[in-house]
């Protein structure tokens, strides 16, 4: 079995994660998937953090909602402080596909909870891609 094993400058060790398939990796709670290689960043870690501490302290740790946590590699979209953002609209259609099956592959229920430090842009075309997720499910 391959695995990937995520680190944090701020946090440290944020676990082991099992491949699922190329690209997609659970981690130990089985709670958190991880889809790309790269980098979770910010809110990522933070979920990969509270998700890792619960299943190896349950003091400190935290019972995280499942999630999905989207790496920067994915889109080939790096943090952008300085530069106009890049639209969603301007995302590879097939990559944003790819996050809809995979989170009907993984049965996460269509009632969804999304969190995402993308502009307006992004927040107005959530509904759309809503209701995209919705009819794969159906």
């Amino acid at each position: 079995m391959a695995f990937r094993v995520i680190t944090s400058e701020i946090y440290g060790n944020l676990g082991r994660f099992e491949r699922v398939r190329p690209g997609l990796f659970r981690s130990e709670s089985g709670r958190v998937h991880v889809l790309g290689n790269g980098n979770p960043n910010g809110k990522g870690e933070g979920t990969l953090f509270l998700d890792h501490a619960k299943y190896t302290d349950a003091v400190t740790g935290y019972d995280v909602p499942r999630s999905l946590v989207v790496c920067d590699d994915y889109f080939g979209i790096h943090p952008q402080s300085v530069a106009p953002p890049t639209l969603v609209t301007e995302f590879d259609q097939r990559k944003l596909d790819d996050i809809f099956l995979t989170l009907a592959e993984l049965k996460f229920r269509n009632e969804l909870a999304m969190r995402s430090s993308a502009r307006a842009d992004l927040l107005k075309n959530w509904p759309l891609y809503i209701i995209r997720l919705i009819a794969i499910r159906q």
